[in-house]
């Protein structure tokens, strides 16, 4: 073994180890609140994402900090802008520091809703809860007062936005939408007659709203002591069986949560199938087919001999091949 030469340091390994780990212990458990406090928005497992990745991103507008920013999601932004400003005239009492002071003061809480950690800046995460809050109120209310808006002018819009705001990654705590609305509803001076009443009010509004897209949509109404964790688990609970009353007819009780338990698994079913089948592109009225897809249902085209390419003539019918186009 050489000799250790005068004046060298000497670095134990295990002890810089021990450290380090003791530092990312102390950074996990310094906050015992995360502890108690659940997740409740999550990414899709990369396993799942990889059957249809188009399935699970939205494509018009993004709800959260998952795809805040998204180059493909910010022609919605002007409109959600619009929105906050609409949502702002509702009350001349509610100032646009009134929500910004609610926000700020949910914010530890809300980042705390997040399965992966917020990498946006304290001021950011509150401007987007604010903007992504506000679109989502106001997208209901309009919905539900069938006002008159650009985003429902353009008939395959609003379904598209009301398909993003049910992703499971696109979603911001439910606990956001009620301090907002809370704070929209909170004096006499709200100019909608839709708006008024206690924050359970907003539930009934959104689920309203879900039937014009979904008719399966539960009439019952949701235990007021139910928590509610975003937009998507308010239509899931929409299709969850509540448990029979003790102080209704057993039987009638059973019967019920039979019907609920065999309209969800249709619903399941219907889903299965519908992730599991090949991207189909929908297809709106008087959409022509191209020719791949007139030639894989059947239609034989011919070369005519002669004449403009563009012009074409149908067969008289009946005729010996009536699919033939000449």
């Amino acid at each position: 073994m050489a000799a250790e030469e005068p004046g060298a340091v000497i670095i134990d390994i295990n002890e810089r180890l021990v450290n380090a780990i003791k530092q990312n212990l102390n950074a996990v458990c310094g906050d015992q609140e995360i502890e108690a406090e659940n997740f409740t928005i999550f990414r899709v497992p990369a396993y799942i994402r990889r059957i249809n990745e188009d399935l699970f991103e939205p494509r018009l507008v993004s709800i959260g900090p998952y795809y805040c920013g998204s180059r493909n999601l910010l022609a919605m932004q002007e409109h959600k802008w619009r929105y906050l400003r609409d949502f702002l005239a509702r009350n001349s009492d509610n100032s646009i520091e009134d929500c910004v002071s609610k926000i700020r003061d949910l914010e530890a809480r809300a980042r705390r809703c997040y399965f992966e950690p917020i990498k946006l800046e304290s001021d950011d995460f509150v401007e987007m809860l604010l903007l992504d809050g506000c679109f989502i109120i106001e997208y209901f209310l309009k919905l539900d007062e069938c006002s008159e808006d650009t985003t429902f002018e353009v008939y395959w819009m609003s379904p598209r936005v009301a398909n993003d705001l049910l992703m499971i990654e696109n979603q911001i705590p439910f606990f956001v939408l009620q301090s907002l609305y809370a704070l929209l509803v909170r004096s006499s001076a709200t100019t909608s007659a839709s708006s008024s009443g206690d924050q359970s009010t907003f539930v009934k509004i959104v689920r309203k709203s879900m039937t014009q897209y979904d008719d399966h949509i539960s009439d019952e109404l949701i235990a007021s002591d139910q928590e509610i964790y975003h937009i998507l688990h308010l239509y899931h609970l929409s299709f969850v069986p509540k448990p029979p009353n003790p102080e209704q007819d057993p039987l009638h009780g059973r019967k019920r949560n039979l019907l609920q338990m065999l309209k969800l698994s249709q619903v399941f079913s219907l889903l299965l199938q519908y992730c599991l089948r090949p991207v189909q592109v929908t297809r709106s009225e008087g959409y022509i087919p191209c020719a791949t897809e007139l030639r894989e249902a059947g239609v034989i085209f011919k070369k005519k001999p002669e004449g403009f390419l563009l012009r074409y003539n149908f067969p008289r019918w009946p005729t010996r091949d009536p699919f033939s186009l000449y």
